[in-house]
């Protein structure tokens, strides 16, 4: 038996055991494709112009969630948290500290046994 990968934000969500609600899967869709992290108003922003009807404190608790469900990474943005969507697969991430765009980058052999502090994974 083969197993695929989720191909949907939907799948992707209950992969993780995580309930698919539609603002989880719109924070999730707002931050596909995003060369910068995003603040959690900036994705308010980009929702509210796409015509959802959402909170920020909405934006905040479903940010949250993909976080903490790894589907997620957050970012220091001049002293504000910004979130982007990464690969699901172990990665290094290469941040431009001029511009702040992120490149995922695989990650190396030589990085693979530990975590960015030195510590074992």
């Amino acid at each position: 038996m083969t197993s695929t990968a989720p191909t949907s934000e939907t799948e992707l969500l209950r992969a993780r055991g995580i309930a698919a609600t539609r603002h989880r899967i719109a924070a999730l869709r707002a931050l596909t494709g995003a060369a910068r992290p995003l603040t959690a108003q900036q994705v308010h922003d980009e929702l509210r112009l796409a015509g959802h009807r959402i909170g920020i404190s909405t934006v905040y608790r479903a940010l949250n969630t993909l976080h903490q469900a790894g589907l997620v990474h957050t970012f220091d943005r001049h002293g504000q948290t910004g979130y982007r969507r990464c690969p699901t697969t172990r990665h290094d991430h290469l941040v431009c500290l001029r511009c702040g765009v992120v490149e995922d980058q695989p990650t190396t052999a030589a990085s693979a046994g530990s975590e960015p502090d030195g510590a074992p994974a």
